[in-house]
């Protein structure tokens, strides 16, 4: 399992971490503290066991090395439309966790597995239905992924917002 974010609150790690530390799962978290939220990587430190690693800030090329070694990418925040690692990790054919905000719910359906990111036992849950989810579902989503997220896609739909502005000047 790899979970790529800054460590702090709203990123949610400690409940992550309280979630799969017992379980059958290894946890990756690849991130630095957030600036003023030292104490809160320490008490994830402090609370993390033998299968929980922290890799630190991770390149490019070694983000998509945990990726391409990775079974789900879990962001179970607490408030988040999406997160940059989640598209990434699903464009990459890895199945994702995301919290259960409406936002979130609504940029990627029936894509996701959601999980109530306050309850450590939902996170688990929502990991072990990701992990199980087929391939050719994985290969889906990752087309999927690749083309609502694409940078042609993303530059149409600024000139076409800029252009509505514009008319409405």
């Amino acid at each position: 399992m790899l979970c790529a974010a800054r460590i702090e609150p709203l990123k949610n790690q400690l409940n992550l971490i309280r979630g799969l530390k017992d379980s059958e799962f290894e946890l990756v978290l690849a991130g630095q503290p957030a600036p003023h939220h030292h104490a809160y990587a320490y008490l994830c430190r402090a609370e993390a066991g033998a299968r929980v690693h922290f890799a630190g800030q991770l390149d490019r090329a070694q983000l998509i090395e945990a990726y391409s070694s990775s079974a789900v990418s879990v962001l179970p925040s607490r408030f988040e439309t999406t997160g940059l690692s989640t598209i990434e990790a699903m464009a990459a054919g890895v199945p994702v966790v995301c919290g259960a905000g409406e936002a979130v719910r609504e940029i990627f359906g029936a894509r996701a597995e959601y999980c109530e990111p306050e309850n450590p036992q939902s996170i688990l849950e929502a990991v072990r239905r990701a992990s199980n989810k087929p391939i050719e579902l994985r290969k889906a989503d990752a087309q999927w992924a690749r083309h609502a997220f694409s940078a042609e896609k993303i530059v149409r739909e600024l000139i076409e917002l800029y252009a509505s502005i514009q008319d409405n000047i």
